[in-house]
């Protein structure tokens, strides 16, 4: 072997990183695969399958901790989706869009604002499928008279039938926090958080949370297979020290010898960063799962 060959090899060896197999990291990737070859590979029956496994391995181990019970949440309207094939022209958006949902909200503390989320098209052409190239969120966008200025922001990370799934008061202090599908599953979505701050730009962050010392969006499953539910739901904690605490429970089940067996995870909000407060194991029959995951998230009417 030449100097130069053995220089080379020393230098790649020093750049390998050597990954032990940890459950959490291996259902990131498992996610991430999902999401970016939706289009080129994914059957029906093998999304849901890579959907289900991405929840049950994340989901892990803890202690039961507080006594919840429901939070309150904010008046929203639905949201609406736009079947175009080609590119629509929206006001504020300086490209053709397609494939847009859209919503208006309203808070104790701003005006109804609208929301779109819609998809990068060309004049003339038709529409392509969203993705994590072509995905953009727009507030005060369609609006014909004076108001806000539209702000646009992307590209968001999403796959194939991303849209508006809601916007509800999540942590309580009045402002709605955006839900969106990033992967239009069969049985099962998988839904990611948005906080949105109107005078800020830009007005839209994506909520994070921290997973074996690294910062990843926070997501959840949202639906059901025969053998598995998934959703998430508002819930106030009464802590000894500081009091009520508003958090969101994201929750999984798997149904296996007639008895649902269930993981909760209850996140603490603060802004757009969410804190695994503590999780919960438990067996239950399919009356004592979680609300959620059906039509209703936190107060918000929604279409799985």
């Amino acid at each position: 072997m030449s100097k130069l060959d053995e220089d080379l090899t020393e230098r790649f060896a020093k750049a390998e990183r050597q990954l032990s197999f940890d459950p959490n990291l291996f259902a990131g990737l498992v996610r991430r695969r999902v999401r970016h070859e939706w289009m080129k590979r994914a059957s029906a029956v093998g999304l849901v399958l890579a959907i289900g496994l991405a929840g049950t391995i994340t989901y892990l181990l803890a202690e039961r901790g507080a006594t919840v019970r429901p939070a309150a949440t904010a008046t929203t309207s639905p949201a609406m989706p736009s079947q175009a094939t080609v590119g629509a022209t929206i006001p504020g958006v300086p490209f053709p869009a397609c494939h847009a949902t859209s919503l208006t909200y309203f808070s104790k503390y701003s005006e109804a604002g609208s929301i779109y989320l819609f998809g990068r098209g060309k004049a003339g052409a038709a529409c392509p499928e969203l993705d994590s190239q072509n995905a953009y969120l727009g507030l005060n966008v369609g609006n014909l008279g004076p108001g806000p200025k539209p702000q646009i922001f992307g590209p968001i990370d999403c796959s194939k039938g991303c849209r508006i799934f809601g916007a509800p008061d999540i942590n309580g202090d009045g402002h709605v926090e955006l839900a969106i599908v990033v992967v239009d599953g069969t049985g099962a979505d998988s839904i990611e958080l948005y906080r949105i701050q109107r005078a800020a730009d830009p007005p839209f962050t994506q909520m994070t949370t921290v997973l074996r010392g690294r910062r990843t969006p926070l997501y959840f499953d949202w639906g059901s297979t025969p053998n598995y539910r998934a959703g998430a739901n508002c819930v106030t904690a009464r802590k000894q020290i500081s009091g009520l605490q508003h958090e969101l429970d994201i929750w999984y089940a798997h149904l296996r010898g007639g008895s649902w067996h269930l993981v909760e995870r209850f996140m603490a909000i603060d802004g757009a960063q969410a804190h695994l407060d503590h999780i919960v194991r438990s067996t239950v029959g399919a009356d004592g799962l979680p609300d959620g995951g059906g039509t209703n998230f936190c107060g918000w009417g929604v279409t799985p």
